[in-house]
């Protein structure tokens, strides 16, 4: 009876052991500025090897831009939308998209409203990998 109880928690350790997380993580501490912070955590992908985001207002134009670095195999899709805040909900104003394979870079120009809130939200695949975010929001 003992044998058999010890052999259960062997087996069962070693499957709980083998199974594989889809996204590895590793965190991040945010520098400190007097206030308490929260430990980010933030992902690490395998095929995807670097993710710029870039979103800035310049008087009535809003900048957007992503650039991709992945290994020069893999496909890559980007999607990025410019959004509006509209009372309480986020509005698509534009979206844009480019595929290729390797490091992949989209950068738009628009012109936008002054005195409203943007802000881009992005897609990005490589491969099998997608990631999803969002920029802070700018009034311009």
């Amino acid at each position: 009876m003992k044998k058999k109880k010890y052999t259960i928690i062997i087996i069962t350790a070693i499957l709980l052991s083998l199974k594989i997380p889809a996204i590895q993580s590793y965190a991040a501490v945010l520098p400190i500025t007097g206030k308490e912070h929260p430990i980010e955590i933030v992902p690490h992908y395998d095929l995807t090897e670097e993710i710029n985001a870039s979103f800035s207002i310049d008087n009535n134009t809003a900048k957007l831009s992503m650039i991709v670095n992945a290994p020069s195999s893999k496909k890559v899709n980007i999607t990025i939308v410019l959004q509006r805040k509209d009372s309480d909900s986020w509005t698509k104003v534009q979206k844009w998209s480019k595929t290729g394979t390797g490091t992949q870079v989209l950068k738009k120009n628009m012109t936008i409203v002054k005195g409203n809130k943007y802000r881009m939200k992005y897609t990005v695949t490589v491969g099998s990998e997608t990631v999803t975010g969002k920029t802070a929001a700018k009034t311009a």
